[in-house]
């Protein structure tokens, strides 16, 4: 169910969600003051209205691991993706958003939104997914043409994740890559040409996707990130950028 091309995916490996989402609120609140507390936990909240998700705490019973945050290669907005626990009691739980007007229930990947409602559930292989009605037509055209990630390109991005990383993001840096290589080339003195490009970003295809690790410890939240060429390919196309728009000038 995970398109080819997207622009970042979000891996959540809680075994149990609710629990998950109860104990981080649970966590925060033991180490805030009584009003940021509340705050914290409206924007927990807030952070699911944005799938059509007016009650978490009763959605997340209703499915289980793994959870998914999915950001297409076009649109602003993320999509959810879960697997479901309960089908029954999921339908009942989106009833909510069907009843105020603003939602729609898929029954499959044949189904069409409609594309004046505002958010879409899709029910497809045991798995619900939610978001932004116009993200989810951009997800069923890369579903519906089998534009999937190739199962290979998913062992080799799931092997390099940790096992303790309560958290784990992919991020697409292909435009990264391309801009890192350019540049080099322009350091050497050379231009590449567009097949030669394609042709590296053929070769490079398998470096493209960075990840970031998130775990929980006694200090807070650590995050290590890991990238073809890191905070260096940045500052090198920072740099050639520069110098291009110098030279124009």
């Amino acid at each position: 169910l995970v398109p080819d091309a997207f622009r970042a995916l979000t891996v959540y490996r809680s075994s149990d969600v609710q629990t998950a989402w109860l104990s981080l609120n649970s966590a925060l609140a033991m180490r805030l003051d009584a009003v940021s507390t509340v705050l914290i936990a409206s924007l927990l909240k807030s952070s699911l209205a944005s799938y059509g998700i007016e009650n978490p705490r009763d959605f997340l019973a209703k499915v289980s691991a793994p959870v998914i945050t999915l950001r297409p290669a076009l649109g602003n907005d993320s999509l959810l993706l879960a697997r479901i626990k309960d089908e029954e009691q999921l339908r009942k739980a989106l009833a909510v958003f069907m009843e105020q007007g603003k939602g729609q229930i898929l029954n499959g990947i044949g189904d069409q939104p409609n594309r004046e409602k505002e958010f879409t559930a899709l029910l497809t292989s045991g798995f619900v997914v939610l978001g932004k009605t116009e993200n989810v037509l951009v997800y069923l055209d890369q579903i519906r043409n089998k534009e999937i990630i190739n199962p290979s390109r998913a062992q080799r991005l799931t092997l390099s994740q940790h096992p303790d990383a309560a958290v784990v993001t992919y991020t697409n840096e292909h435009d990264s890559v391309d801009s890192v290589v350019t540049a080099l080339a322009r350091l050497s003195g050379r231009s590449l040409s567009e097949s030669a490009l394609q042709e590296l970003n053929s070769r490079l295809s398998n470096i493209n996707i960075s990840f970031t690790e998130s775990r929980l410890n006694e200090n807070g939240i650590d995050r290590r990130t890991q990238s073809a060429f890191g905070q260096f390919g940045n500052l090198l196309s920072l740099a050639v950028a520069d110098s291009s728009s110098s030279n124009a000038r």
